[in-house]
Parts: structure tokens; C-alpha cells; sequence
């Protein structure tokens, strides 16, 4: 089966390519400057896009996928009034170019990648950024175009996520760099639980999405949001009390040096479905040994 994949140079996306680049043909849309280091031993075609809807569709045309996976999104927790277009652009236009593409040409499945940041509060529809307005933009959208055509569109809505080979600033790379040290790390209070997800299951959600889309299974409803259930759900602080006693390691944390942020998510709630025959298999003990190996390794 053919599969394009946007975002493929980002965390998620590089492990969705590596995982289903064994058993389909993989296309994956990368922006000029990114590292393609990681793809070097795989059979996966990196299409360098010049941001231009002529060479896009150029591409889409020549490579005919018969599912597209779209991870790729530009995250501003607070925008600056010089990033609205490329926002837009980037979480709007962008994908709104690939889904009229898909009904022209007959595309089967569209896999949408969503955001917690949708839901404040557990609300149907609640954005705490310009961020997370676009991506619900983007599936209001998609409806105008899988209701009158033959397309099948789901979204996966993610939250917080985390594993080996992660470059981005995230919380748990920090404290891996703070680890026994004398640095010392600013947080809130820490009583907002979290609701985390190791990268391996969040590539199994994907690829099981796609087997099901694949198959037209009938549980999943078109346009349907679907979200995955975390093995555990704990607070910031509980999280880095597992990470000091699994790894044997002091974290110099300031606990409540900063206040919460404005609408900070205190606990975590997904509006949708769970995913079809999906649950979670690696708790964060397992997770952030995995990352440890991996960097004794690299070491």
C-alpha cells in the first residue's frame, strides 16, 4: 500500500515512517533544512517540498497514495502577531491543499492528527491557543469534503507523548538533563496530572488505524475523533518521583517557582472514541528506561 506522511521528520512521525516502511510504500513531505540523517537506512521516499501548491501536487499526483497520515503542524503555545500567516498556513491551507487533492484522485483514508489543546476543560470544543482553533479549523473543514465524497477522514487526538530519539524541549528531556546535577529547574506547582504516551504505542495506535481504515472496518465512523487511553494518569510531581526512584537519580527541582498558566490543563480529557482493538502496553517506568538505554548507548 502506498502511504504519505506529512511531518515525517518529526519525533512521531520519523517512528510512524520506520514502523510502516517495512510493509508499504512510504512518501513522507519534509520542509528544506530538516535532518534526513535518521531515514538513511530506510526504503522511504523524502520529498523536499518548496512550499508551493503547483509542486506539491506535482508530487501527490506521481507518487497516487492510497492513504495519507497527516502529522505535520506548526505548535505555537502563544503566537506572536508575525506567526499568524504561517500558522495558518502551515495547520490550515497546507492540509486543506492534500484533502482536495484526495477527492480528486480517488484517496481512500486521511489520517488527521488533533490536540488536546482542543478541549479545555473536557469541552466538545474549547481552544486554548490559535494553535489548537486551527486544527479544529482544519477538521470543520475536512467535512465539507468527506460528506460528499468517497474519503474516509478520522482524527487521532493526542496528548503529551515522549521516548528515545526526541530532540524537542519537551519536560522529560529536561529532567534527564537536570539528572544529578546542581542545575536547578523552575516548575509550577506540579498538581496537574498528565496523561503520557510512550512513542512506540502511539505508533501502534497509527498503524492500527490504518489496517482499519485499509480494511473499511465498520467501527470507525467517518469524521470520527478518536483518542488514546494512557495506561495511568498521575500529577507532574508523582511523575518525577517515578523518574527519580526508576533511575535512581535526584531531580533539583523549585516546585512552585512559577504559577500555572493561564488555562492550564489540570487533568487531561479527550472527547472521542478509543481506538479499535489499541490500548497501551509501556508504562513510564518501562519508557524512561528505554530512554536511558538509548543514551548509554549513544554515550
Amino acid at each position: 500500500m502506498k502511504i504519505l506522511i506529512t511531518g515525517i521528520t518529526g519525533f512521531i512521525g520519523k517512528h510512524v515512517a520506520e514502523s510502516l516502511c517495512r510493509d508499504h510504500e512510504i512518501s513522507g513531505i519534509c520542509l528544506p533544512g530538516e535532518s534526513l540523517e535518521f531515514f538513511n537506512d530506510m526504503s522511504v521516499d523524502l520529498f523536499v517540498w518548496n512550499g508551493q501548491s503547483e509542486s506539491l501536487l506535482k508530487h501527490l499526483k506521481n507518487f497516487s497514495p492510497e492513504g495519507i497520515i497527516h502529522l505535520a503542524s506548526q505548535v505555537v503555545n502563544k503566537h506572536k502577531y508575525e506567526q499568524i500567516e504561517s500558522i495558518i498556513r502551515a495547520n490550515v491551507l497546507f492540509p486543506t491543499w492534500l484533502l482536495d487533492y484526495a477527492v480528486s484522485d480517488n484517496v481512500k483514508w486521511f489520517i488527521n492528527t488533533g490536540s488536546y489543546w482542543q478541549n479545555f476543560e473536557g469541552e466538545v470544543y474549547y481552544p486554548v491557543n490559535l494553535y489548537a482553533a486551527t486544527k479544529q479549523a482544519l477538521e470543520d473543514i475536512a467535512v465539507s469534503y468527506y460528506r460528499n465524497n468517497s474519503l474516509k477522514f478520522v482524527t487521532v487526538r493526542l496528548g503529551d507523548n515522549y521516548g528515545p530519539d526526541d530532540v524537542r524541549s519537551k519536560l522529560i528531556n529536561l529532567w534527564f538533563d537536570i539528572a544529578d546535577t546542581e542545575r536547578k529547574l523552575k516548575m509550577s506547582p506540579g498538581g496537574q496530572k498528565l496523561s503520557l504516551h510512550y512513542v512506540e504505542d502511539i505508533v501502534r495506535a497509527y498503524k492500527k488505524m490504518t489496517e482499519l481504515l485499509s480494511a473499511d472496518d465498520s467501527r470507525i465512523e467517518n469524521g470520527g475523533v478518536y483518542h488514546l487511553s494512557a495506561i495511568e494518569e498521575k500529577t507532574l510531581r508523582e511523575y518525577a518521583e517515578i523518574f527519580e526512584k526508576t533511575l535512581n537519580v535526584k531531580l533539583n527541582i523549585d516546585w512552585g517557582a512559577f504559577p500555572y498558566r493561564e488555562m492550564e490543563f489540570m487533568k487531561p480529557e479527550f472527547p472521542g472514541k478509543p481506538i479499535p482493538d489499541w490500548e497501551a502496553k509501556v508504562n513510564f517506568e518501562t519508557g524512561i528506561k528505554n530512554i536511558y538505554k538509548r543514551k548509554i548507548n549513544y554515550e
